[in-house]
């Protein structure tokens, strides 16, 4: 029998053990969101509507969590006067944690913000005093929580040359447990070229670290990963890319700490942007991280080289929401394909059987999670129009799909011939998740992204018709014609099974 001493202390013990577990966890580093944005290409000034000293805008898939660090790995092309300022939403200044010039002469750097504030929705770049077109900009942005809030840098460095293996540079890691993040670019050789694709990328494998992937392109040879480093001391980063070319390549040690906001909830863990050129025949090989419970690709086509199927490794399902359609001029097609109540990866491989060459394509990765399961709600089927005067805004959907539940979320793409999408007016509280650069052409299938649009939107009560109004720019050209469509997935409560009812025991004799 317990005494009523001994019985009070085990009370207390017990009480203690979760607030024991409650700070434990607090000091975790979880990644909260990852964008990858893709390169601007080599079209800058000289072309109508590019700019010499251009902003490049990186959007965010959720806002961010109040705070928390906020990591950016950028690359550009070319090197000398040029001046950066990375900036945000809310008009915060970053502190550059390191730069270097690589191997063939562009600029790759890490830049950071402590402490984030709540609600920020995209990551900026804004290029001056650069006497040619700033080109091949790039850039990957992480959201993390559990690291500190004052000086948390403690180590960086940067490396570029010709191999299979990533490297980073020796850096000295003052402190146990720091966050490492390593991201790589392709170098492209005198500048303004387009980035030369991969076969495929690895995660490193390293003593007294576990590695993971954050974000990986095969196309623009981009990829991002992290780990906890248990010891201090000497380090280099390291991964492995599967063709040896020449990469550019950062990484940064952060301080962990008590601090920050974990992620909870609906949420979209990582965007992709992966484009592809002109030319490229089926199969397309993607490489990305997928470790949610829905995964999106929402694909928009210059040309009939639509995806007409999807495989993947690890296995998932894949149906679209309904039949690609296209414009009135059949040169802007949509379709959405998705996979849920399937188990992700670190790095998944995904392999498009397309309709034709592809005709500068964007494939919209996104890795979605819920605690709940997901199913396919509604698909608005697709709209096209035209526009034949320079307006600020398009609404390419007006009431053209409803969703049946009241928690869930939706996307939305938006193909044209010319001018720019470059934000989103409805439906609202919707994310814009287009990448813009003004150093682009305002006209035509440029990069980034096409000039096309983008979006997401998460509800948790009924949305009613949805409407979807973009905002555009534009040099001299109308918005010509365009193929939109929308699309609505609802979550699906999990409930453990009851027990059954009007059973009787019976005894049996032994």
């Amino acid at each position: 029998m317990w005494s009523r001493e001994e019985y009070g202390k085990l009370r207390r013990l017990l009480f203690l053990v979760p607030l024991f577990l409650g700070c434990s966890l607090g000091w975790a580093q979880t990644v909260v969101q990852t964008a990858r944005c893709p390169s601007s290409g080599n079209v800058g000034a000289g072309v109508a509507g590019g700019l010499y000293n251009g902003i490049y805008y990186c959007p965010l898939p959720n806002k961010t969590l109040p705070g928390n660090l906020i990591a950016v790995f950028l690359y550009y092309a070319p090197t000398g006067s040029t001046k950066v300022t990375v900036s945000d939403s809310t008009s915060d200044t970053y502190t550059q944690a390191v730069t270097a010039t690589t191997t063939n002469s562009n600029t790759q750097a890490i830049y950071y913000l402590p402490g984030a504030a709540s609600g920020i929705t995209y990551v900026s770049a804004a290029f001056a005093g650069a006497t040619f077109g700033v080109a091949d900009v790039s850039m990957i942005v992480e959201e993390w929580s559990g690291i500190a809030t004052a000086a948390p840098l403690d180590a960086a460095s940067c490396n570029s040359a010709t191999s299979t293996s990533v490297t980073a540079g020796s850096m000295t890691v003052g402190t146990a447990n720091d966050l490492i993040v390593q991201a790589v670019f392709n170098d492209p050789a005198n500048g303004y070229a387009s980035p030369s694709s991969e076969t495929s990328f690895s995660v490193g494998s390293q003593s007294n670290i576990t590695w993971t992937f954050n974000a990986s392109d095969l196309n623009e040879s981009n990829a991002a990963q992290s780990g906890i480093l248990t010891t201090a001391g000497s380090f280099n980063a390291t991964f492995t890319q599967g063709t040896k070319q020449v990469f550019a390549s950062c990484a940064a040690a952060f301080k962990s700490a008590s601090a920050g906001t974990g992620p909870s909830g609906i949420r979209i863990i990582s965007v992709d942007h992966a484009q592809e050129g002109n030319g490229i025949t089926s199969p397309v090989t993607l490489q990305t991280p997928l470790s949610g419970n829905m995964f999106v690709v929402s694909d928009l086509s210059g040309g009939e080289a639509y995806i007409t199927g999807i495989s993947s490794t690890p296995s998932c399902t894949w149906a679209n929401t309904g039949p690609v359609y296209e414009s009135s001029a059949l040169d802007s097609y949509t379709i959405i394909w998705y996979a849920v109540g399937c188990k992700g990866a670190s790095n998944m491989t995904l392999t498009l059987t397309l309709a034709g060459p592809t005709t500068d394509d964007t494939y919209m990765v996104y890795d979605v999670t819920n605690s709940n399961a997901w199913t396919f709600d509604t698909d608005s089927g697709g709209q096209r129009g035209s526009q034949f005067s320079i307006v600020p805004t398009v609404t390419t959907c007006s009431s053209c799909d409803t969703p049946s539940t009241t928690t869930g979320i939706v996307f939305g793409s938006f193909s044209q011939d010319e001018c720019t999408a470059t934000g989103l007016t409805a439906p609202s509280g919707g994310f814009f998740d287009a990448a813009t650069y003004s150093g682009n052409s305002l006209n035509g299938a440029q990069s980034v992204d096409q000039n096309n649009g983008w979006f997401h939107s998460f509800y948790t009560s009924a949305p009613g018709a949805l409407t979807a109004t973009w905002t555009e720019s534009c040099a001299t050209l109308p918005p010509d014609y365009w193929a939109g469509r929308v699309a609505s997935f609802k979550t699906t409560t999990q409930t453990q099974p009851q027990p059954p009812t009007g059973v009787k025991a019976v005894v049996v004799p032994q």
